[in-house]
């Protein structure tokens, strides 16, 4: 037995024979149709001559109802909330009615916002005609929010609109806690310097030191003010204050005070 199929055949008019049919159905729409390429069980008032393609069924070609789009938006409103958590917030906006601003919110906590205020995310409140101001094309992602209560929030929000309704889905994650753990790592992994890049630097000081001192040929014990700044100079001639902790380990092998190399550095007009 002959029975309809179950989905829309597409099938391009340079594909068609051209011996067809044309009439007015009750809906007076014209309707075209091809007798070669159905089979008998789908009648003429089920085939739709559109833009050059055939379609079976064209009421299933409709756009999504209003209610069916907020019904879908909040099932994914509330998937991504209960996923991420309760530091997650999920809203979902009416932005064809003013009164109806927060449509659907979840973990609203985060924001402290209910359904049926007309606050935004940071507090404060939505003016009467903010509707006219959004452009459906442009979507806002991954922003940062300081709420009136000192919340760091990330926001993201995008926009449905369609002749049939206007809505937007954001999304906005407390990061405040996140932000002062941030801090915390920070501290604990910075590091002064790697440890083959300060072996590295102790072994050349050291080199360059000894080289400059043996210049001098005279002992450190018996060294005057000048000799010393004569030392410090031939060291800063081979940029020996950019290497980290260099002042200190000079002050050491000249048997000197930090204070007393700052004074000579600044005597020279060296800046370490």
């Amino acid at each position: 037995m002959c029975r309809d199929l179950p989905r829309p055949i597409d099938i391009p008019v340079k594909q068609t024979v051209p011996f067809h049919q044309q009439f007015v159905n009750e809906s007076h729409q014209i309707v075209s149709y091809y007798r070669p390429l159905f089979p008998p069980c789908l009648s003429p008032s089920k085939v739709l001559y559109l833009n050059g393609y055939h379609h079976s069924h064209p009421q299933e070609q409709t756009t999504m109802k209003k209610d069916e789009m907020f019904t879908s938006l909040c099932q994914i409103a509330q998937m991504i909330a209960e996923t991420m958590g309760p530091n997650c917030e999920t809203v979902v906006h009416d932005c064809e009615h003013y009164e109806n601003f927060i449509a659907a919110i979840y973990n609203g906590h985060v924001s402290g916002r209910k359904k049926g205020d007309v606050t935004y995310v940071t507090g404060e409140t939505v003016p009467e005609d903010a509707f006219q101001n959004i452009d459906p094309g442009v979507n806002y992602m991954n922003c940062e929010v300081v709420t009136t209560h000192k919340k760091t929030i990330k926001s993201s929000t995008i926009y449905f609109k369609t002749e049939n309704y206007h809505y937007g889905l954001g999304i906005n994650f407390d990061i405040t806690q996140f932000a002062g753990m941030k801090e915390v790592l920070d501290k604990l992994i910075t590091t002064n310097a790697e440890l083959a890049v300060e072996i590295h630097s102790r072994q050349s000081i050291n080199q360059i030191m000894n080289e400059c001192l043996a210049q001098m040929d005279l002992p450190v014990e018996k060294m005057g003010k000048y000799d010393r700044m004569l030392v410090i100079q031939m060291l800063h001639e081979r940029n020996v204050f950019q290497m980290q902790k260099a002042v200190p380990y000079v002050a050491d092998r000249l048997k000197i005070s930090r204070y007393t190399i700052y004074n000579y550095l600044r005597e020279l007009n060296i800046t370490p």
